[in-house]
């Protein structure tokens, strides 16, 4: 965040409004209340790219890992996650049916990654179907992935983090712990402390 300091108060609060807009989405990852999450982040101009490397600083000194998935003109989406968490998501023996449906190696969970990452990349250049298999990655369970393929994502129960199908109360409780992991974040970052978890 010193990297900020030296722009005016203006641009400063717009460069801490694109910062929080990146550490949000990732704060259930960095409190170990979900496995990973998908970022779509801008690299158009000086500011972002700075902005971003703070960001990656920062998920980094959490002992996250963070791998870009597919880039585009506009953008770049990138899998930030907990290496531990994410490999026991991924072994689940329904979600790797799943997965193997699709060819995901038994290998290391960056060659696992990479495929998700080949996946993404026919569809947004090759026309193909979208990768609903990002949902075992993301951490939504392996019931309500099947019946969002199933029903064409329509037809749920309640909607939140992903759309449920199955086990609504379950969900709801998971929802609002990624809404505290969020606030806990966003608390720091108002009295812009350092992040030790």
């Amino acid at each position: 965040m010193k990297v900020l300091a030296r722009y005016g108060s203006n641009r400063l609060k717009k460069l801490n409004q694109m910062f929080l807009g990146l550490l949000l989405p990732c704060a259930p990852v960095i409190m170990h209340c979900r496995a990973a999450c998908s970022l779509s982040v801008m690299h158009k101009s000086k500011e972002q790219i700075e902005v971003f490397s703070c960001f990656v600083h920062l998920i980094l000194c959490n002992r996250l890992l963070i791998q870009p998935l597919v880039s585009t003109e506009d953008f770049t989406v990138y899998l930030i996650y907990q290496e531990d968490m994410l490999l026991e998501k991924v072994n689940d023996e329904r979600a790797r049916l799943l997965l193997d449906s699709f060819d995901y190696p038994h290998d290391s969970l960056s060659d696992i990654v990479s495929r998700l990452s080949v996946r993404l990349e026919e569809y947004f250049y090759e026309d193909e179907a979208f990768p609903h298999e990002l949902g075992v990655f993301l951490g939504f369970p392996i019931d309500d992935i099947l019946e969002f393929i199933k029903k064409d994502g329509k037809n749920f129960l309640i909607t939140g983090y992903w759309k449920v199908y199955c086990n609504a109360q379950e969900a709801i409780k998971v929802f609002y712990s990624f809404d505290l992991a969020k606030e806990e974040i966003y608390q720091w970052y108002l009295k812009n402390q350092r992040l030790r978890f």
